[in-house]
């Protein structure tokens, strides 16, 4: 009588009468089904954006093949599409930072009053959005880019619960060094608003030698063999369920790069802080692709961290819900045969990591556009 009350709740008798061990293989299969009808319930990214998602949108026309296309170069592509001819560059403190959307500029060319102003001849004499163009210090323009994302709340452009408190750093397109002292700081949501490059880093966690479970010969002079991927939180606002990196996570200003790999390996796969010292800085990705919201673009700074044998990453932040431990030729098969699964620019970092370890050969096809489009974000600043 108590079980008709939950006519929502998955159920399974579990024969208890049986071992112990049979038992749990039961219970596990029946969580394993639900998670898969979970995860079958949930439309991809490639088949429709979710309103709800903030910065990490993607949507990417013009792109042939469905899921079961075995090419690594759609992964790159699928992230690397957008028209500039459909944005208007964007300049804070007299430096290109960004894009808008025509749209965006067309509602600021109206309503944006004193923080955001449209110049019909600006830079080579080409139309442009100036942000904060009053403004003298650092300071004042990031005040003045607050009280302009509360315009862009308040008109229904960028959704309240999107907000994140969670400001990040803005620096010139032309040289997006982070010696150099940021021109102002933005809320994360907006700043694909104005295709303004925000940071991340992701981190893979690899073993050499064999398969986990297998022998605990340890030999440098190895090429990676497997590596732990993480399942995104099902509670996630962006991508829940799909697949990602070990560790990763957005840069927050403030932060050095260094700081925030090291915290993340801690709080996303309780990796030991002395073993977090030994990750190693293996390259930037960057991109750049057009969603409802704007150009999304973005700076990846890419690590690797060489695992023991032994080592279980174990979630503590509550954003991944389990770990999956592939060999490398079967992560690089799931983003060919199952490129849906993947969280877009994680399946990125992922092809990246097969080119730098030689699972990719020079002589394939598809080579030369892959390991460009990998870092092809900052290819081309102005208009074309």
């Amino acid at each position: 009588k108590i079980l008709s009350y939950f006519t929502d709740v998955p159920m399974s008798h579990i024969d208890t009468s049986k071992s112990d061990i049979e038992a749990f293989e039961n219970a596990c299969e029946f969580i394993d089904q639900i998670l898969t009808e979970k995860r079958k319930s949930m439309k991809s990214t490639e088949e429709k954006e979710n309103d709800e998602k903030d910065d990490d949108d993607v949507e990417v026309p013009g792109i042939s093949g469905g899921r079961n296309d075995c090419s690594l170069l759609r992964a790159v592509q699928r992230c690397n599409e957008h028209n500039i001819r459909d944005y208007f560059p964007v300049y804070l403190a007299g430096e290109q930072v960004g894009f808008a959307k025509n749209e965006l500029t067309a509602y600021l060319k109206a309503f944006g009053g004193s923080a955001a102003i449209y110049v019909e001849g600006y830079s080579h004499k080409k139309p442009a959005l100036l942000l904060a163009p009053y403004a003298s210090s650092a300071e004042e323009r990031t005040r003045t880019l607050e009280g302009l994302v509360q315009i862009l709340v308040s008109a229904g452009i960028i959704k309240k619960s999107s907000i994140r408190g969670e400001l990040q750093d803005i620096r010139p397109l032309t040289h997006v060094t982070r010696k150099d002292r940021p021109l102002a700081k933005l809320e994360r949501a907006a700043m694909i608003y104005f295709g303004i490059p925000s940071c991340g880093v992701h981190v893979n966690g690899f073993i050499r030698g064999k398969n986990y479970g297998g022998s605990l010969r340890h030999d440098t002079s190895s090429p990676p063999q497997s590596l732990w991927v993480g399942v995104r939180s099902m509670s996630k606002a962006t991508y829940p369920g799909l697949l990602d990196q070990m560790v990763a996570g957005g840069l927050s200003s403030g932060s050095s790069l260094r700081e925030n790999v090291e915290r993340e390996c801690v709080e996303e796969a309780s990796v030991q802080r002395t073993l977090a010292d030994c990750v190693v800085p293996a390259g930037m990705i960057s991109y750049r692709y057009s969603t409802r919201k704007g150009l999304s673009t973005k700076l990846l700074y890419v690590y690797d961290l060489e695992l023991p044998h032994d080592f279980v990453p174990y979630n503590g932040d509550g954003e991944v819900d389990e770990f999956k431990f592939y060999s490398v030729e079967e992560a690089i098969e799931t983003v060919k045969q199952s490129l849906h699964l993947w969280k877009p620019n994680s399946a990125l970092v992922m092809v990246d990591f097969a080119v730098r370890h030689g699972f990719l050969q020079p002589d394939m096809p598809e080579y030369a556009q892959i390991c460009h489009l990998l870092r092809s974000g900052f290819a081309s600043n102005e208009f074309m």
